[in-house]
């Protein structure tokens, strides 16, 4: 919808930076509706250029430098003042990526922000939430985002994300990874299906296949298979058949782009687009039994855009991530066996100590997502090896894949989380080396309330009935009452309290109102 520019309402713009598009989206916020102002679209070749040779070339740099100058002109005639600019799968994989995020603050004085995989599909899966919020209440969907150079999924479960998965593959990046396969077979649609069964075919989802209804998808590709596929448009969404889209890459899987071009009176960039994303599409469409296919007219910017004009909504968006997040992480704790009863536990109490030390610590909402997280995950490493379950537990964590968290988050996550009562953060340890100098301090904070909270639940047996904390006389007081024995909790309690007054300058005092007759 376009509209025309008021004085009364602020235009803000959206900047992506794709793989084979760069594209702007100016907007303003009408009666607590976004509304569109311009839309513009460039093709660029970042993505042929690091799929192929790991780098941008100056020349694709420039003509990046060129569009974004274009982009800026025209967010002066709208009298833009706040916008966004971010990258994804392509920028953020070329080796050179810092040379060029850095020419184009100097060339443009616009700044980038790279996402990571999950900070950009977790914005596309809240969208497709948003959009699809009353189809998708009474059974588990899967949720897809088929990018140029990735493909993410995640399991909701009518309530939250519990799972999600990026795999470094997209419509763009399968086509130039194999493109050289393709002169040396007259059978290329049957390595592209290996390839894909071999990297899809091993992750194990965590609900049943046949419980899934619905898949729910996006991707550049998806309006012109919903069109072959004649799949009607109601209220934005796409219904498409899952047959109708098996049965339009069988008729297509045998033909060259030229072919596939002609009968579908499509470019042949387009078809070889086509060609890949319907084989993904295929892939993942083996995954569940869905009997349709839900395919909402969304794109990264309307999250981005939305939070940009209605503030509100970041909030809510953040909150969302957190439930998100604490599901997945609780699906993996179940995958790896550890007792959630414990972890929920530790949450309260690691929690409980947060918010009592709020004026204290200087941490923020998302660093307390991270302890939750840690209570969720820390005994993981069990999964692998009792004897060093610590440094296993480090492993497995920073590698999970968790809804709307960074690397980095997973990072310091998997810090907090490998720590016991007899075992305390020093800067010199390995897991250190990729943490940054201002992190190092946050983990410690962190992993001191932890520790505290973990000994509370030594014995794994939730003895704890009732739970308080207060700050009182430069120390910190936690009463609590049990009606069993609390020996071995005192004991791992005093272990974890010299860290902890290192840490916050106070002593944890803990005081035990045993019902015991």
């Amino acid at each position: 919808m376009h509209v025309n520019k008021t004085k009364n309402n602020k235009a803000a713009a959206v900047i992506d930076i794709g793989s084979s598009l760069v594209k702007m989206r100016v907007c303003q916020c009408k009666e607590d509706q976004i509304a569109t102002l311009d839309e513009l679209e460039c093709p660029i070749r970042i993505g042929h250029e690091v799929f192929h040779f790991g780098a941008v070339s100056p020349d694709c740099l420039n003509d990046l430098v060129r569009i974004l100058r274009g982009f800026q002109k025209v967010m002066r005639e709208y009298d833009v003042k706040d916008y966004k600019a971010v990258a994804t799968t392509a920028l953020r994989e070329a080796k050179n990526k810092s040379f060029i995020i850095d020419q184009i603050r100097v060339q443009t004085h616009m700044e980038v922000e790279i996402f990571e995989d999950n900070q950009e599909k977790t914005l596309i899966y809240s969208a497709v939430i948003h959009a699809l919020r009353n189809e998708m209440q009474s059974a588990a969907t899967l949720i897809s985002h088929i990018g140029t150079g990735s493909v993410g999924f995640g399991i909701f479960d009518g309530q939250n994300l519990c799972f999600s998965q990026n795999v470094s593959i997209g419509a763009l990046k399968l086509h130039d990874v194999l493109g050289s396969v393709q002169e040396h077979t007259t059978d290329f649609s049957s390595v592209v299906e290996e390839y894909l069964n071999a990297l899809l075919g091993r992750i194990t989802l965590p609900v049943a296949h046949k419980s899934i209804d619905t898949i729910a998808v996006t991707g550049a590709e998806i309006e012109t298979i919903a069109r072959l596929c004649n799949a009607p448009l109601e209220q934005e969404v796409y219904r498409i058949k899952p047959e109708s889209i098996t049965n339009l890459f069988k008729s297509i899987r045998a033909l060259s782009p030229e072919k596939i071009s002609s009968r579908h009176r499509i470019s042949e960039a387009q078809a070889e687009m086509l060609y890949s994303a319907l084989a993904i599409y295929v892939r993942l469409s083996k995954m569940t039994q869905a009997k349709r296919i839900l395919a909402p007219r969304i794109d990264l910017w309307d999250p981005l855009c939305q939070q940009m004009l209605l503030p509100d909504t970041k909030k809510e968006y953040l909150d969302a991530v957190e439930n998100h997040a604490v599901a997945c992480a609780k699906t993996f704790a179940e995958r790896y066996h550890c007792g959630l009863e414990h972890a929920q536990a530790v949450s309260q109490y690691a929690c409980g100590i947060f918010d009592c030390l709020k004026d204290l610590h200087g941490l923020n909402q998302r660093h307390r997502m991270i302890l939750r997280l840690a209570a969720m995950l820390h005994d993981c490493g069990y999964f692998v090896d009792a004897k060093y379950h610590l440094e296993s537990t480090f492993g497995l964590i920073q590698n999970i894949d968790i809804c709307g968290v960074t690397y980095e988050e997973m990072l310091m996550t998997a810090y907090v989380a490998r720590f016991n009562e007899l075992e305390t953060p020093n800067y010199d340890d390995l897991d250190f080396i990729h943490i940054r100098e201002e992190q190092k301090v946050i983990c410690s904070k962190l992993a001191a309330i932890f520790r505290v909270a973990n000994s509370l639940d030594k014995s794994q047996k939730q003895k704890v009935q009732t739970f308080e904390v207060r700050l009182a006389e430069e120390a910190l007081w936690i009463t609590i009452q049990s009606g069993e024995k609390f020996c071995l909790e005192q004991w791992a309690f005093e272990l974890c309290c010299p860290f902890f007054k290192d840490v916050f300058g106070l002593a944890p005092c803990l005081t035990v109102k045993n019902n015991l007759l």
